[in-house]
């Protein structure tokens, strides 16, 4: 288990290599209970992207999206 204070703030790199940007929070489904997307902000004046959980792998700085967001 994993907890959402350990994940706000990591690190996300882009797919194609390169900082996408950081974790700001997490999208559960209500009736599973599962984390589906997390919310990456990208810059204070970028928009935030949204990344499909499963498209997420763990690296030893953070996170790496295996899909070009």
């Amino acid at each position: 288990m994993t907890l959402f204070s350990q994940v706000t703030g990591v690190p996300v790199e882009a797919a194609g290599g390169g900082r996408l940007g950081a974790v700001r929070s997490l999208v559960v489904d209500v009736a599973s209970g599962r984390v589906t997307h997390a919310r990456v902000r990208r810059g204070r004046l970028r928009r935030d992207a949204v990344v499909a959980w499963t498209d997420l792998r763990a690296t030893a700085h953070g996170l790496r999206a295996t899909r070009p967001t």
